[in-house]
């Protein structure tokens, strides 16, 4: 092998591993080999200040945005940021998807007309944290809550409610019952 010839392998080489380490890497961020823990636990109660989206779950984010915006600019203050689904994607067209998008706010607030308010009271959930992309989180968290509430004897009692905390760590929740 030439000089030449080494030097573009050792260049091609180290750009290769440079490649891996970054994609890698990535996936330790967006939470791909993260494990999932579901625990049943009292979740709530909650007061939601939100509005409805229809279409792509994905899209509830622009929801939750436009809330907090609002707020914002009335000078409410306003917690963690949270998602409720209604409807089975596997089941449900995406475009016919029903959610809500908005922020935990404290009980003493002052929501405009502008917003819904929701109160969740404490109920009993299936929960799971997920430090990572809420969109891998769900492809994780989903099918083992589903198996955990099979191997549990639990059944689905209400939408799904996904609390976003600011240091990244997603809280999803499903309302339980005894089957």
């Amino acid at each position: 092998m030439t000089s030449g010839a080494k030097k573009v392998s050792i260049v091609l080489g180290a750009a290769l591993a440079l490649f891996i380490a970054i994609v890698l890497g990535a996936a330790v961020f967006l939470g791909v080999f993260q494990t999932v823990a579901v625990e049943a636990k009292t979740a709530g109660p909650y007061r939601i200040a939100y509005l409805p989206h229809t279409g792509p779950y994905h899209e509830t984010r622009l929801t939750i945005e436009r809330v907090a915006e609002e707020l914002k600019r009335r000078d409410i203050r306003f917690g963690d940021a949270v998602g409720i689904y209604f409807d089975d994607p596997a089941q449900v067209p995406a475009g016919q998807l029903r959610s809500r998008g908005g922020v935990l706010v404290p009980d003493e607030a002052m929501l405009p007309e502008s917003v819904r308010e929701e109160i969740v009271p404490p109920r009993l959930v299936a929960a799971a944290q997920f430090h990572g992309s809420p969109m891998i989180g769900a492809l994780k968290v989903y099918p083992k809550m589903a198996q955990w509430m099979s191997a549990n004897r639990y059944v689905v009692a209400g939408p799904a409610l996904e609390v976003y905390r600011g240091d990244g760590v997603v809280e999803y929740q499903f309302p339980i019952a005894p089957k």
